[in-house]
């Protein structure tokens, strides 16, 4: 009976990349660029296998600066760059006939600060 059923909350198809350069020029050594992408498939958001709801799928763009030296580093991750909506994880409720969810984050950043100790 469990054969073919989706688990719930499994995407169909997921996927990621992030590429990342540094600069090895002498005039910008130590920058770095990054962008990153996220897919998320639809995910089944409901136990009842003859009745299956499912999340929509979601697409998400990230950014990052950064600056390396001997000493010191700092960076500036940006997530959701689009400010997509999305639900991370959500199920359907058949007695209320209605969807639960948990929202994914708004258009976001990080600031990270680091000191090297040791050479």
């Amino acid at each position: 009976s469990f054969i073919g059923v989706r688990n719930f909350g499994a995407p169909a198809h997921s996927g990621n990349i992030w590429l990342k350069y540094k600069m090895i020029a002498k005039r910008y050594k130590g920058f770095s660029f990054g962008a990153g992408y996220q897919y998320m498939g639809k995910r089944n958001g409901s136990q009842d296998s003859d009745k299956s709801k499912f999340l929509p799928c979601y697409n998400l763009l990230d950014a990052a600066l950064g600056y390396d030296n001997q000493k010191c580093c700092i960076s500036l991750n940006v997530y959701n760059i689009t400010d997509a909506s999305y639900a991370i994880l959500g199920y359907f409720s058949p007695a209320s006939n209605d969807w639960r969810y948990i929202p994914g984050e708004p258009l976001n950043f990080r600031v990270s600060v680091g000191i090297k100790l040791l050479k």
